[in-house]
Order: structure tokens, then C-alpha cells, then sequence
């Protein structure tokens, strides 16, 4: 199984977080009490593929698995502006559906395959991290749903 989910991001929160910023939170908070392993992180640029020429973080554990991080704005990417107005017809409730249309950024997560989850608990981490950012939505795109509400 590998991990696919989109965090969108609140217009008023941290709207000077950036790709360069996330690292540095990352480092700051997801990592500084991690137990066990550490992953790497590194700034790379995607070459291949529909992200190509894309900015993204990834993290590397010792055994080699590995997730990216994509920082994607509606400047960047107009499937997020498409994608944001389709998670908000989702949410039930008509205020927070607004804010989620309203959205322009979002954080990409793509993991390598783990058939054995035996990494579940770096993507729980990981979710625990950017459910601090208030006002974030987790959306599930395999499954079309959202994850927190």
C-alpha cells in the first residue's frame, strides 16, 4: 500500500508557509521528538511525471522507504482551485464547505509502496503534525473522501 492525501490549507493560517518554511517546521515539530529512526529531509525538484518541475520535500528513512511532500498553490497547479471546490460539495456543513472552497494551497502526500504498513505510523505522525495547523482538511483522493471533519 502506498499513501496518497491531500492536505489543504487554510488561507488565514501561516499564509507565509512555503515549501522552505514547511521544512523548517518539520524539522522544528515532527522531528524534534521523534523516536527511533529520523528520516532525512531534502529539497529536491521533480524531473518525470505529472509533477515534473515540481518543488517537493522527502523524507528517507535509513531502510529506504521514502514519502514526498509537495507545497502546491492555485498559482502552481490549477487542479488545486478544481480540487478544493470539489472536497468542499463533500463537506456537510455549509461554513466549513466555504472555507474548503475558499482554500489555495495544499500539501501533497505520496509515499512509496508499503505492502507490509510497516510505516503506518510515520503517515499517523505525520497527519498529527499538520492537524496542528488549524482549519487543515485531509482528503483521501483514492477514496474521495475526507479524512477529518
Amino acid at each position: 500500500m502506498s499513501y496518497f492525501i491531500h492536505v489543504l490549507l487554510d488561507n488565514g493560517v501561516e499564509p507565509d508557509l512555503d515549501i522552505n518554511t514547511l521544512k523548517e517546521k518539520l524539522n522544528m515539530q515532527y522531528l524534534r521528538e521523534w523516536k527511533g529512526d529520523k528520516p532525512s529531509i531534502v529539497f529536491r525538484r521533480e524531473i518525470l511525471g505529472p509533477r515534473k518541475n515540481y518543488d517537493h520535500l522527502e523524507l528517507k528513512w535509513s531502510d529506504s522507504w521514502h514519502l514526498r511532500l509537495y507545497f502546491e498553490t492555485t498559482e502552481m497547479n490549477e487542479s488545486v482551485e478544481i480540487d478544493a471546490c470539489y472536497i468542499s460539495g463533500l463537506e456537510k456543513d455549509k461554513n466549513k464547505s466555504k472555507l474548503i472552497k475558499e482554500m489555495k494551497r495544499r500539501v501533497v502526500i505520496l509515499s512509496k509502496d508499503d505492502p507490509d504498513n510497516e510505516h503506518s505510523d510515520y503517515i499517523v505522525e505525520l497527519m498529527a503534525f499538520f492537524e496542528n495547523i488549524p482549519g487543515s482538511v485531509f482528503f483521501d483522493p483514492n477514496n474521495k473522501r475526507i479524512l477529518n471533519s
